[in-house]
């Protein structure tokens, strides 16, 4: 994932950037240059490493028995946090879930939203 990043860094020509989308296999970024970094991402900052490991908890313990599409969404802190908000949402036939973490990739909310 990280050299996915670097590859979009060279290709937008910025690191920073104000919301990320990580699917299988995919990865978009979306920018907006108008604004102060602390408004936006810097793409070489986040725990990429740890993706795999919040995907594989969101899959595995928010309910949807068996899900069918997983999505990373990465943008700026907003409210007072430190940092950006990783949110890792599944879906699949009970419904769809989510569960948020910080850019250390601690969790710091789950949501079941429609899960039967």
């Amino acid at each position: 994932m990280r050299a996915t990043a670097m590859e979009l860094e060279t290709r937008v020509g910025t690191a920073y950037v104000t919301a990320i989308t990580i699917e299988d296999h995919r990865m978009a970024v979306r920018g907006d240059s108008a604004l102060p970094p602390a408004e936006t991402v810097h793409l070489q900052s986040l725990p990429y490493e740890l993706f795999p490991g919040l995907v594989r908890e969101a899959r595995t313990t928010l309910g949807v028995r068996d899900p069918e599409s997983w999505r990373i969404d990465v943008t700026p802190g907003a409210g007072g946090e430190l940092g950006p908000r990783v949110r890792v949402t599944v879906s699949g036939a009970e419904g769809t879930a989510h569960l948020d973490a910080d850019a250390t990739g601690r969790v710091t909310d789950r949501r079941a939203v429609g899960v039967s």
